[in-house]
């Protein structure tokens, strides 16, 4: 199996390191398309375009890592390939309870409550690691 790993996160972060571990000790081949780059605003730019660059012809499907939400739906629109999406957080919950950026009635709050459920609706398969997340992103 051949597949295209992307993330919004760097791959040297855990969760993206043991799914990239895993997949390799598995025999899945990946081409990553990763950025190290220390700022979001940067770093989604960067593997947006090594993902258009990459030739996918003989790709089998795409894994999209952690804080992926915002890329989803662009890949979505870049490609008739499956998608996997890993949604190990909420974006929603992050932004407005964690980090508190945003209110959650906000505009911004509703916003990534949309990306949230929306990234979600748009993948082929969710990647969930508890009943909690699951009642939440389902």
């Amino acid at each position: 199996m051949k597949i295209i790993f992307i993330s919004g996160r760097e791959p040297q972060y855990v969760r993206n390191a043991v799914i990239l571990r895993g997949l390799k000790m598995n025999g899945v081949e990946v081409t990553e398309c990763t950025s190290s780059t220390s700022s979001y605003f940067l770093r989604y730019p960067n593997v947006l375009s090594k993902f258009v660059l990459k030739n996918k012809k003989d790709i089998d499907l795409i894994f999209i890592g952690y804080f992926g939400q915002p890329l989803v739906p662009i890949i979505k629109k870049l490609t008739n390939k499956p998608i996997i999406f890993d949604a190990f957080l909420s974006a929603y919950d992050t932004m407005c309870f964690d980090r508190k950026k945003f209110k959650h009635t906000s505009l911004g709050g509703k916003f990534f409550y949309w990306l949230d459920k929306h990234s979600c609706e748009l993948a082929d398969k969710v990647l969930l690691d508890t009943y909690t997340h699951i009642d939440y992103f389902v």
